[in-house]
C-alpha cells in the first residue's frame, strides 16, 4: 500500500512490525518509504490499551496503572512528536 503526504507526494509502505526495544512495545507500526519517523495514530495507541492525553503543547500516552508510557511536544507542524 501506500500513504501520501501533506504535499501529495506518496511513500510506499514496506512493511509492518513493532517497535524497537529501547521504546515502548508498540504492534502493527508501519514502515513507510521517505519519513524519517514513525507516524503512530491515536486510535492504535488506544488499541494497544493505552490512554492519550492532550494539551496545547505537550501530550502523553499513560497505561491501565496511570504510568505515562510515551510523552511528547507540540511542534511546529500541529504534529505531536514523542520524547519519551
Amino acid at each position: 500500500g501506500k500513504v501520501t503526504f501533506g504535499c501529495g507526494t506518496k511513500g510506499m509502505i514496506q512493511g509492518k512490525g513493532r517497535t524497537s526495544e529501547e521504546q515502548p512495545q508498540l504492534m502493527n507500526v508501519y514502515l513507510v518509504q521517505g519519513l524519517k519517523s514513525n507516524l503512530i495514530s491515536v486510535s492504535q495507541l488506544c488499541d494497544e490499551g493505552l490512554t492519550v492525553w492532550f494539551n496545547k503543547i505537550k501530550c502523553k500516552a499513560v497505561d491501565s496503572d496511570g504510568k505515562a508510557i510515551l510523552r511528547g511536544v507540540r511542534s511546529g507542524n500541529n504534529c505531536y512528536m514523542w520524547d519519551q
